[in-house]
């Protein structure tokens, strides 16, 4: 007899949570903590690219169920495979790799993890059902670069311009992505005046600041005045030779304005950190949206430039007018930038 009622008290019991369980609720994803892997092709510090997204995943971290966030870093090629392996292997249940670089690894070990989520930031990979890929319009954020400097070189009532109609470019590695911001600066440039000569080198790293800076005060020796940088850590060397040539730099990626104050005119920021927060609550939330590839670009305001608070006066105010004016352009379709992949 007792046997019966304990049975019956058993049954009822899970009677019961099977019709209250849906009244209160349940995650998108498994009950426990989730468990965020941050690959990437540099290291955090960088003021730029990679702390910009690192700054998107606490931010998730915040907001859902997440236990860790580990940051696996290094410049160095041969150890990315194995990091990204390593962080699948490990479990993590989101897996963010950036940047271009590691698509071939992201296309090679995404299929072995299934049941696992991975982001290729800064590159494409369409048609893997467990892969988001994100990238950004850096050509028409570099555009809007291109005008302001090409509109500056000129002003030479300005401290720090000179008579020179130059203008130059440094980039971290000849990579698609490089191209991409020197052919927008390029055609920036050459839409307010195509006789304005644009100087430009690619160090072949992104995290030696040294090299960057090298290149910077050998662009500002032969004239150039404002010289963009899309170089990573490799930037920060171009933004301390601006500052001690006497000169001005443009940022990247993240807001850089106030590295070096009154030499940095403005920065293109790619909202890496807003990407990569729209993809995490995705993977919380739902739906996934796996084998697709998003596109941040100015268009939709992924990619922006700073308020120029910061350098104030130094960029006159018909100047600041033609700069809104290439990026409403842009945002209508009457300027079209051109892009390498």
């Amino acid at each position: 007899m007792m046997q019966k009622r304990f049975i019956q008290v058993v049954v009822i019991g899970l009677l019961v949570g099977l019709l209250f369980s849906p009244l209160f609720g349940t995650k998108n994803v498994e009950a426990r903590a989730q468990k965020i892997a941050y690959v990437i092709t540099g290291t955090l510090g960088d003021k730029g690219f990679f702390d910009s997204g690192y700054a998107g995943l606490q931010k998730a971290k915040d907001d859902y169920d997440v236990s860790r966030i580990k940051s696996v870093e290094s410049f160095n090629a041969v150890d990315w495979e194995p990091n990204l392996r390593n962080s699948a292997q490990a479990g993590y249940d989101l897996i963010f790799a950036g940047g271009t670089p590691m698509r071939d690894y992201v296309a090679k070990l995404a299929p072995l993890f299934p049941k696992q989520h991975f982001v290729l930031f800064d590159g494409q990979l369409t048609g893997i059902d467990n892969v988001i890929s994100v990238e950004y319009g850096e050509e028409q954020g570099a555009y809007v670069a291109g005008v302001l400097a090409a509109l500056m070189t000129s002003r030479t009532d300005v401290k720090g311009i000179n008579r020179d109609k130059k203008v130059g470019f440094i980039g971290g590695m000849d990579i698609a992505v490089g191209r991409n911001w020197l052919q927008g600066f390029q055609q920036g440039v050459a839409s307010v005046d195509p006789k304005i000569e644009v100087l430009y080198a690619f160090a072949g790293s992104f995290g030696d600041p040294a090299k960057g800076k090298e290149l910077a005060l050998a662009q500002y020796g032969q004239g150039a005045d404002v010289v963009l940088h899309a170089a990573g850590d490799t930037g920060l060397g171009v933004i301390e030779a601006a500052a001690e040539a006497g000169a001005f730099a443009i940022g990247s990626d993240a807001n850089q304005d106030s590295i070096k104050p009154g030499h940095v005119l403005t920065s293109v920021m790619k909202r890496v950190d807003k990407s990569l927060y729209d993809v995490a609550t995705m993977h919380f939330k739902g739906p996934w949206k796996g084998g697709q590839t998003f596109m941040y670009n100015v268009v939709n305001d992924g990619v922006v430039l700073t308020d120029m608070s910061v350098i104030g006066n130094k960029v006159p105010k018909d100047v600041r007018t033609e700069v809104a004016k290439a990026i409403e352009g842009i945002k209508d379709g009457s300027i079209k930038v051109v892009r390498d992949r």
